[in-house]
């Protein structure tokens, strides 16, 4: 998928000259991922509602474009991160993947969500590092959202709620919370659930070359997650099996 983006206006806390400089920065971040086989025009621009949270909207056919909405008030530190999550559910086969419109989610959906969580942080801390020290040409002085970047990155990971208990493993984890996830991946508990686990698979993504292309290749499926990853390293290419294998392991009981 090469995603050739077409923007919107409207954002009422960011320029509209601003707005190309920070979607071009997220899609190389994203790296291969976003230049998949085959062609697909994504429209970003904000939400008509100020409150509306972001979302990707699911397409009636594969002719049209793709439409990220974000939201209207986002700052430039919130637009970075928004439009890293909604990336990542359009690289993923997330028309697929979604359930149909007034149906709550899919039992797998929590993993799809935290998956777009994790992204969102690795591409406000590698932004954030990359702009502190060495930011875009056309905006000499951003490295002072640099800053911002890697500042708004290190509150999201200092909730508490965002963290792995302490002298809990990842598989004692999933063993306690996969349920509650596989209910209900939206409200405010389980969110910060799906950043738990997200976080803590971050670093294995990080390590491997490539790996956001991986997402590319779920499948809809109500495995529980073990097995789903099992799946998952199945239907994927081979060069990501080291990849989701060392996710699996981190989830598993040694």
């Amino acid at each position: 998928m090469n995603l050739e983006y077409v923007l919107g206006s409207g954002w009422t806390s960011i320029g509209s000259e601003d707005v190309p400089i920070l979607t071009r920065a997220v899609l190389h971040e994203l790296g291969d991922a976003s230049r998949l086989d085959g062609t697909s025009e994504i429209i970003i621009r904000p939400h008509e509602e100020a409150e509306s949270r972001p979302r990707t909207v699911p397409r009636k056919s594969k002719q049209d474009p793709i439409l990220v909405l974000t939201s209207r008030n986002c700052t430039d530190v919130g637009f970075v991160s928004e439009l890293a999550h909604e990336l990542c559910h359009v690289i993923t086969p997330y028309e697929e993947l979604e359930p149909p419109t007034g149906v709550g989610s899919k039992p797998n959906n929590w993993f799809h969500e935290a998956l777009c969580v994790m992204t969102s942080l690795h591409i406000l801390k590698s932004l954030g590092k990359r702009w502190t020290s060495d930011p875009p040409v056309e905006r000499p002085t951003w490295s002072e959202l640099g800053e911002d970047l890697t500042d708004y990155a290190a509150k999201l990971t200092n909730k508490s709620a965002r963290r792995l208990p302490i002298r809990n493993s990842l598989a004692d984890w999933i063993d306690r919370e996969e349920q509650t996830l596989r209910d209900n991946r939206y409200d405010c508990g389980t969110y910060n659930r799906n950043a738990v686990f997200g976080y803590e698979i971050l670093p294995i993504f990080e390590q491997h070359d490539d790996a956001w292309s991986s997402v590319a290749f779920l499948t809809d499926s109500e495995l529980p997650l073990r097995e789903y990853l099992k799946q998952w390293e199945k239907d994927a290419p081979s060069k990501h099996s080291s990849l989701i294998s060392d996710i699996l392991r981190k989830c598993s009981h040694s």
